[in-house]
Formats: structure tokens, C-alpha cells, sequence
């Protein structure tokens, strides 16, 4: 039996993130139907698995400190280590780099130290300062396959380190064949706080698309998007729901680039407002780069045309399914070297 150890999760109460720690767990899954999986969170509450043991990685107690500690020193003790998918590696700022440091970095010393295979499954990665660079490439070079999801990440790392690859979400089997479908008439907006002028210009566009839903994707800690929602005044809150398959659709506006996959996942009609270099790799791998527009200086009467666009013709939708069903099959090819990379552990183009 094999002995695996995830690592880097955050939390369920982000719904991003708990989409890729599942998708991280099924393609380990996958791979090693009976493995033993352990996984480490900042959150480990919000988690919850068959069989699965979940060990906190901002231990509140002198016992989950003394657990934390043991299974670092102890990692060589896993056959396996894969860390989940995410945009966790990075510092923008002194506070960024602290949280990175104290939360991220005694997985990525120990995991780079540990004689176990490892793999990081398609993170973004980056901007640091120079010297916060140069320590990080180290690290990473010492993991058997990085694997990035944009190419910006791509260039800060260099292809002797990393292999640009896909999100986990894009990849996603639940990103099935799009039928053509009759829309609500009301689109639903998804933000969170950006800053820098982008929180002005989506109350511009919130005000040209009403009335509208919102949905809050996140609602922990220092991720929190229930202010920025009721900001923008939405009608009702809706959730993320499964596609039934024949109820109507929706057109949805997406601030947080999981809630633009999720939504996708469920037949939706999505716009992404990307505030980061890994909405635009991600909507570019799915086809639908006329899609994703900056948050920070998007045009809001450009952005609400597209959303009446896709609420009011068919052609429209036709041709946005189309190009997402023209993605599928690389989409489909990627996901399969993907997992064959943490079967094996030959890199994802070799």
C-alpha cells in the first residue's frame, strides 16, 4: 500500500480550494486506488474524507504542534508526496511573504529535503523579490516534477524546473460536452475585494448589469467576500448547484477564478475578471481567452455588452460551447499525462 502525503491545502470554507484538494485526492486516487492518504491544511477542520488523515498546518494546540512537527521530520516515511494545485508560492508583499514563509515554506524545506518522490501539481508561482527568488528556484529544482498552469510562472522558473501544464479545475472531468442552452434572464456577479481601482469599476459594471444574483465563493479568514458582496447589492445569494442537464443556465461574472471554473464545471455561461496571471493561462487553455479581462482596468460597458451578448443570442452561446468543446480533447490528453506523471513519475511531456 502506498503511503501518500498532500500537502499546501487551505480550506474548504474557500470553495476554490477544496475543488482542488479534491481534485488532487482523485487523481492520487486514481493512480493508487488503495492508497493510505494524508493531507495537510491550514484549515483541517473545514476537510473531511473516507479514510483519510488530516493534519493541521497552523497547529492551535501544543498536540496538533507536536503532530505537525513529527510528520515534516518524518516525511521521508511517504513514498509520495504531492503537493495540490494553487497560487500559494508567491509574495507580493512583506505580509505575503511572511504567511507564505510560516505556513508554505516548512512543507516546501521539507518535501525539497525528503528522499520521497515528489510532485507539485499546476500551481502559479511568483513574484517575489530577488532573494526570495533565488531561495524558492532551489527548492523547487529539488522536486522531481513542478508543474505551472501559467506562463509567466513558467518564465520565472525555467523549463530545467518547471512544465507548463493546465489548472487541475481545467482539466477536470466535470468540464463535460456542452450542449447549446436556453439562459435565466438575470446573470449572476461573483467578487471579492480586489483593490487598486478594481473594486470602482466592478460598482460600474454592477450598476449597468442589474439586477443580478451574487454568489460568495470564499468566507474564511483573510479570504473573506461577503463585504465585497454586499457592497454591490445583489438581489438574492445563490450557491454553486450540480448541472442537472436540462434546467436553464446562467450567465455568470466571476471575479475569483474558481468560482469561473466551478461555474463552468456546471454548464454556465462565465466572464472571469482575472486579478492574477492564472485566470488568463487558464481561460487561454479552455478556449475562451475573449473571455477574461484584467480586474484592474477592464472597460465596464465592454464586459456588461459581452454578459446582455451571451443572456440574449443563441449564436453566441453556440459559438462559446463550441470553443470549449474544441479544448476538450487536449484538456482530456493533459489530465491523462498528468496522472500517468504520478503513477510512474517520468515528467508530463516525456
Amino acid at each position: 500500500m502506498k503511503n501518500i502525503l498532500v500537502t499546501h491545502a487551505y480550506s474548504r470554507l474557500n470553495s476554490g480550494d477544496g475543488l482542488l484538494v479534491d481534485e488532487t485526492i482523485n487523481v492520487v486516487s486514481r493512480a493508487f486506488p488503495n492508497a493510505k492518504i494524508t493531507v495537510v491544511a491550514s484549515h483541517p477542520d473545514t476537510f473531511a474524507f473516507d479514510n483519510v488523515r488530516i493534519v493541521s498546518s497552523k497547529p492551535r494546540s501544543w498536540r496538533s504542534l507536536k503532530e505537525y512537527c513529527r510528520l515534516l521530520i518524518q516525511i521521508a516515511d511517504f513514498d509520495l508526496v504531492v503537493a495540490v494545485g494553487g497560487g500559494y508560492l508567491r509574495a507580493r508583499s512583506g505580509l505575503d511573504l511572511v504567511k507564505m514563509s510560516i505556513i508554505h515554506g516548512p512543507q516546501l524545506v521539507a518535501t525539497a529535503l525528503a528522499p520521497s518522490r515528489s510532485v507539485y501539481m499546476p500551481q502559479s508561482i511568483g513574484p517575489f523579490d530577488k532573494v526570495t527568488s533565488k531561495l524558492v528556484r532551489r527548492l523547487l529544482a529539488r522536486i522531481d516534477n513542478v508543474y505551472v498552469r501559467d506562463d509567466r510562472s513558467l518564465s520565472l522558473l525555467g523549463k530545467s524546473i518547471a512544465t507548463r501544464s493546465m489548472d487541475l479545475a481545467v482539466m477536470s472531468g466535470e468540464l463535460n460536452e456542452r450542449t447549446t442552452r436556453e439562459v435565466e434572464p438575470k446573470p449572476i456577479l461573483s467578487v471579492r475585494k480586489v483593490g487598486r481601482g478594481g473594486d470602482e469599476k466592478i460598482d460600474v459594471l454592477a450598476t449597468m448589469i442589474r439586477p443580478f444574483d451574487g454568489l460568495i465563493q470564499s468566507s474564511v479568514s483573510g479570504n473573506n467576500d461577503v463585504e465585497a458582496t454586499e457592497r454591490i447589492r445583489p438581489e438574492t445569494i445563490v450557491d454553486h448547484t450540480a448541472d442537472d442537464g436540462r434546467s436553464q443556465r446562467r450567465v455568470v461574472v466571476a471575479v475569483r477564478l474558481h468560482a469561473a471554473l466551478m461555474a463552468l464545471h456546471q454548464g454556465h455561461y462565465v466572464i472571469h475578471l482575472a486579478y492574477e496571471r492564472k485566470g488568463f493561462g487558464a481561460f487561454q487553455d479552455l478556449g475562451l481567452s475573449g473571455f477574461v479581462h484584467n480586474v484592474y482596468d477592464f472597460d465596464p460597458a465592454k464586459v456588461a455588452d459581452q454578459c446582455r451578448e451571451l443572456l440574449r443570442s443563441e449564436n453566441v452561446r453556440q459559438a462559446y460551447d463550441a470553443a470549449l468543446n474544441s479544448s476538450r480533447a487536449d484538456r482530456e490528453t493533459e489530465r491523462s499525462r498528468l496522472l500517468s506523471c504520478v503513477e510512474t513519475g517520468r515528467g508530463l511531456h516525456a
